[in-house]
């Protein structure tokens, strides 16, 4: 998570995102009217994560 922080902070604002490590799938979750599911998902895959929207 300490790799994502300032990719995520860049991309949706600090405090606006999270992770629910508890849950077996590590669920990303982004809070902002402006952020794209699919841009997320491309900037997690440049650091070498993968990611699917949630329906």
């Amino acid at each position: 998570m300490s790799k994502l922080a300032p990719v995520l902070n860049i991309l949706a604002g600090s405090n606006k995102w999270n992770f629910a490590l508890d849950d077996c799938d590590r669920i990303l979750r982004i809070i902002s009217p402006t952020v794209k599911a699919q841009e997320a998902i491309q900037v997690l895959a440049k650091n070498g994560f993968n990611c699917e929207e949630l329906e």
